[in-house]
């Protein structure tokens, strides 16, 4: 799965969701949703990964962004709604990596937020490129 999102500074930062995947029926799928699809320089805007699994597996996930943020955190990694912990995770301005644990079946959501520069420029535009696999295949 790799897609693209895209974060435009307007004196707001507009952000739009690129692509989009059909998998076959009992196949995992992934979505990235977004909080706000705009966003004025120094806000904060939270990014969820949902992963859609119908047997266990074991997850690792990345998220490049280009420019870097001036930060991003980890909020919450939880299955059907319960927290669990990633065996894995690194999240900061550059990228976010998180790698799971054998988890599932069910829906396994990572949510992380990224904060647009304060010094921003209207027009400018922040991508997101990332990429799930579980168990090694790539969806």
């Amino acid at each position: 799965m790799d897609r693209t999102i895209a974060l435009v500074v307007a004196g707001l930062v507009g952000i739009a969701l690129a692509g989009g995947m059909v998998v076959a029926d009992g196949e995992p799928t992934a979505e990235r949703t977004l909080g706000d699809t705009t966003a004025a320089p120094g806000d904060t805007v939270a990014v969820t990964m949902a992963i859609e699994l119908s047997e266990a597996g074991e997850i690792d996930y990345v998220d490049e962004f280009d420019p870097a943020f001036d930060g991003a955190e980890l909020v919450s990694v939880t299955v059907d709604g319960e927290e669990t912990a990633p065996l894995l995770q690194e999240v900061d301005g550059e990228a976010a990596l998180f790698v799971l644990p054998e988890l599932g079946p069910g829906t396994v959501e990572i949510t992380y937020e990224v904060t647009v520069a304060a010094d921003a420029q209207p027009g400018s535009t922040h991508t997101f490129d990332g990429s799930v696999q579980v168990d090694g295949n790539e969806i």
